[in-house]
């Protein structure tokens, strides 16, 4: 792993001074290693090679830091997934176990609540449905004038 460090020192060496024999009075710009000889070889980097590492390295940070990020959001809404599931399993076992029955047989003559409208607890249950139990034992006390009483039926 040393040695790869010499061979790009070199090379660049040699390139450098071939561009020069073909390029009189043009300075050239020596290549230099992406990092220390110790650490790796990369390849070299023209014009600034620090500045361009040191802001390429930036940017691997920031992505990794933007992967993190999206895969913890992404755990995130798997949790939530789950726990709606488990939300959703439980209301149906609700469900399954909730029986709705009228206290008596009848007609509904009256709805005292509306769909969806929250019912207040007390002490005293509200009345929700007015039930007539048998229609043809109704009585009806009413008052009625004597010029329509020929047409009760």
């Amino acid at each position: 792993m040393a040695r790869r460090p010499e061979i790009t020192m070199r090379v660049v060496e040699e390139t450098t001074s071939a561009e020069a024999s073909r390029r009189p009075g043009i300075p050239v710009i020596p290549e230099k290693p992406l990092l220390d000889p110790g650490i790796g070889s990369h390849p070299p980097l023209r014009f600034g090679g620090k500045a361009q590492h040191d802001a390429a390295v930036h940017n691997v940070q920031a992505a990794e830091a933007a992967l993190n990020a999206a895969n913890k959001t992404v755990a995130m809404f798997e949790a939530e997934v789950e726990l709606n599931q488990a939300a959703l399993n439980q209301a149906s076992i609700d469900l399954e176990h909730t029986k709705i029955t009228a206290p008596v047989d009848g007609t509904v003559i009256a709805r005292r609540m509306d769909v969806g409208q929250t019912v207040a607890a007390s002490f005293q249950a509200p009345t929700i449905f007015e039930i007539a139990q048998d229609l043809t034992k109704m009585q009806v006390d009413t008052n009625v004038a004597e010029s329509d009483v020929g047409r009760v039926k």
